[in-house]
């Protein structure tokens, strides 16, 4: 009799564990897109820019000169 009470939770277990199997197995990723992403400060105007992004495109030059060193990346993939 307790060997009967031992043996029904690990067989649960054991399904539980088929279960998760068969749902890694049929795990379907999403696809892979990509967006493409526009150049802000060529598609807006001087003043929609300076209202969208509250800030002057002649700041946002100034300040990427400045920090520009920082933020490029190494590598050119």
């Amino acid at each position: 009799m307790m060997m009967e009470l031992l043996v029904l939770p690990v067989l649960e277990i054991i399904e539980d564990d088929d279960v998760e199997i068969v749902e890694f197995l049929n795990y379907q990723r999403r696809t892979y897109t990509i967006c493409v992403r526009i150049n802000h400060m060529e598609f807006w105007d001087d003043q929609d820019f300076k209202v969208r992004f509250r800030i002057s495109k002649e700041v946002v030059i100034e300040v990427l000169g400045y920090i520009n060193e920082q933020i490029s990346s190494q590598s050119y993939r």
